[in-house]
């Protein structure tokens, strides 16, 4: 019987790449891609990884610690990021890893952590790594930029959803905005905010702004404002001050739509959208005024 040992998987895969081949030509983009899969391997090694496999223009390695994992893809997305041979061609890679028992075999790696390594991986945007919970819980918080929560998902062979995070990377007034591909926006350390956020449900009041920058929203009974609808996914939406902006993140099933006063309601679904003036939140279904589900939200200028 083979043996199970802790590892952590890393896969590492460039986004856009067929955009690449079509504009450039085989060769050019075959020259291209091996530059960042050297790149890649190159970190992969310097941070006590080893490359199992290359699946095209996806890498998969692995660690024996979470710690080296997730720094390893830290490094990894600033290296490529950084790499003068690359950086013309705005080169985006989307990252997932976990850690868990794995098995060892002929050089390869085997086990339910390496599939769900790849369901995360697959999860990622452009420009992001994703991680899950149970990763994260081994990794010392201060050796990284931050983490955020994004998404709470469905793993076919999971009892339970998979908590799936962020870990930012690069200099720390960028961040990846989660559902807008390749987007980054500023985030200041300390931002000097303009505004605040008052939301409103079944008469309760939320007010965000410096002190309190977040608001997540879902069925589930670990979200700030619960919202109990099957409908409702049970981490459907987060509400995020970023500089001197409130967006709101869709991570739901349904889908979140977005009323805002002398505007068509916008629907939006794994994507963003900055929240102005005043309007209505629907998770899952059309915001109603006469509903006792609707969110009522209000930027109140400072």
């Amino acid at each position: 019987m083979a043996e199970l040992h802790m590892a952590t998987i890393v896969f590492a895969d460039v986004a856009g790449s067929t955009r690449l081949y079509e504009q450039l030509g085989d060769k050019t983009a075959r020259q291209i891609m091996a530059a960042c899969l050297e790149r890649i391997a190159v970190t992969v090694e310097s941070h006590g990884g080893r490359i199992i496999k290359t699946i095209g223009d996806e890498v998969m390695s692995v660690f024996d610690s979470a710690l080296k994992g997730t720094l390893a893809s830290v490094a990894i997305q600033e290296n490529v990021a950084s790499d003068p041979r690359l950086a013309p061609y705005e080169i985006k890679l989307r990252i997932g890893l976990n850690h868990g028992p794995v098995i060892l075999e002929d050089q390869d790696v085997f086990g339910d952590a390496v599939n769900l390594a790849a369901r995360v991986a697959a999860q990622a945007k452009a420009d992001q790594i994703l991680t899950t919970e149970q990763t994260l819980e081994l990794v010392d918080a201060d050796r990284l930029k931050g983490t955020r929560l994004v998404d709470e998902t469905r793993v076919k062979g999971k009892q339970r959803p998979v908590r799936l995070y962020e870990v930012f990377w690069g200099e720390l007034e960028e961040m990846t905005m989660v559902g807008g591909g390749a987007t980054n926006t500023a985030r200041a350390a300390t931002p000097t905010v303009k505004a605040v956020l008052s939301v409103e449900y079944r008469g309760r009041l939320w007010t965000l702004g410096p002190e309190r920058p977040t608001l997540s929203i879902g069925r589930g009974d670990t979200n700030d404002l619960i919202v109990d609808d099957r409908h409702v996914s049970r981490l459907h939406a987060r509400i995020e001050l970023l500089r001197e902006r409130f967006f709101i993140f869709d991570h739901s099933t349904n889908g979140t739509y977005i009323r805002c006063r002398g505007s068509e309601t916008r629907f939006l679904h794994r994507e963003q959208l900055p929240l102005e003036g005043r309007g209505l939140i629907g998770c899952g279904q059309q915001p109603d005024h006469g509903s006792d589900l609707v969110i009522v939200y209000q930027v109140n200028e400072k």
